[in-house]
């Protein structure tokens, strides 16, 4: 009997052992699914959570405003571009009766221009969303001020160019009839024809390509790519290209700047462009004789390149001098000299503000006009960038 003792000795000694298992066991197998259920239901919400802000993100994001209302037309979602569009509009409140959907209109979507409380014309779409609790109405917001603008600002480009195209084609016809209905024999005169027409189709050709250029800038993504280089370089290269127009003139164009590179980082044709034009700025207007001189300098400081154009030509009225950077704006100086378009300045101030700089013009009557252009320092293996400006890849040095 001795083996049976032990064994009940054994027996007794494991059953708070034995207990304690069964009672795991018994939780486990009891409470074990619905914990699982409920972890599993805990990341199914933290995911939905997330999701939502994404969307939430998005929807806000979004250049346009969006609306989205019940089938009893009551907001229950909307981002911050509808809220500043439609002052008052908020979640739980009725949609306005601009945006309602009409009756009957079901699986159609309507479009329509409506005056908003904040004094906007805004351009409203209306999209009706199926549902199981009947039809819900998306709303899409988009100010049409800004696209009425951009519209009159392309009307008013096509006229000006349209008027200024006339000039430089009626000289060229002219001098073209000229030698179509008569024999010319003096050599010095067709030379004198000849150039008239060279000059007024290099006239023409660069008005064409600033109204292209003033385009392209105008847009909201402008097409156009930005690549490190040397302002300087650009500088010297316009300096040369002109100074045989200056000498013809009578007048003088000179660089001043210490040696070194003036890294920075935009559209080399664009920049030169605007180079360009506050050189002929400088000559057209100055008058026969005038020295007009690009001065580069660097501010380590402020991380700028800063470019100055002055001459030493009559200057501008100083009721003048704010709306020099404007559009078609001609001053009297203007009016009263050389033809031009008015795009020549407002272009350069688009070019530099893509280029994340500023432009500014200091002038007085006699005594002269300077332009100072800032734009943003490139160093290099740095990251500074213009804004707006798409980097692109695989960039060739300047």
């Amino acid at each position: 009997m001795d083996w049976l003792t032990r064994s009940w000795e054994v027996t007794v000694r494991l059953d708070p052992l034995w207990t304690v298992i069964l009672l795991i066991g018994a939780i486990a197998v009891v409470c074990g699914p619905p914990l699982a259920v409920n972890a599993l239901w805990v990341l199914r919400l933290r995911r939905a959570r997330q999701a939502t802000a994404a969307f939430h993100r998005l929807v806000d994001a979004l250049p346009c405003g969006v609306v989205l209302a019940r089938p009893d037309g009551r907001v229950v979602l909307l981002n911050g571009q509808a809220a500043d569009l439609w002052p008052g509009l908020a979640p739980g409140a009725l949609l306005p009766d601009a945006m309602a959907r009409p009756p009957g209109s079901e699986g159609t979507v309507t479009s329509r221009l409506v005056d908003a409380p904040g004094g906007k014309r805004l351009a409203v779409r209306i999209h009706p969303l199926a549902t199981r609790r009947g039809w819900e109405t998306l709303v899409v917001l988009e100010d049409a001020t800004r696209r009425q603008e951009e519209a009159d600002f392309v009307t008013a480009l096509i006229r000006q160019v349209s008027h200024e195209l006339k000039t430089p084609l009626s000289v060229i016809r002219g001098h073209a009839s000229r030698f179509a209905e008569a024999d010319v024999t003096d050599p010095a005169e067709a030379r004198r024809a000849w150039a008239v027409v060279d000059d007024e189709a290099t006239r023409l050709t660069g008005l064409i390509d600033q109204a292209i250029l003033m385009a392209r800038f105008e847009m909201p993504n402008p097409p156009i790519e930005a690549r490190p280089l040397n302002l300087r370089a650009v500088c010297e290269e316009v300096v040369l290209d002109l100074a045989e127009r200056a000498a013809r003139e009578g007048s003088e164009v000179d660089l001043e700047a210490e040696d070194g590179a003036y890294h920075v980082r935009g559209d080399r044709g664009a920049l030169r462009q605007m180079l360009l034009n506050l050189v002929d700025n400088a000559l057209k207007y100055g008058g026969p004789g005038v020295r007009v001189v690009l001065g580069l300098r660097q501010d380590p400081v402020a991380g700028r390149v800063i470019l100055t154009v002055r001459d030493s030509g009559p200057g501008i009225d100083a009721v003048d001098l704010p709306l020099v950077f404007e559009r078609g704006f001609r001053g009297g100086q203007a009016r009263g000299s050389r033809v031009g378009s008015g795009l020549g300045l407002a272009l350069v101030r688009s070019i530099v503000t893509w280029h994340g700089g500023t432009v500014e013009a200091a002038s007085a009557p006699g005594q002269g006009t300077t332009i100072t252009v800032q734009l943003p320092r490139h160093d290099a293996g740095g990251s500074v960038a213009a804004p707006g400006a798409a980097v692109a890849v695989g960039e060739r040095g300047q």
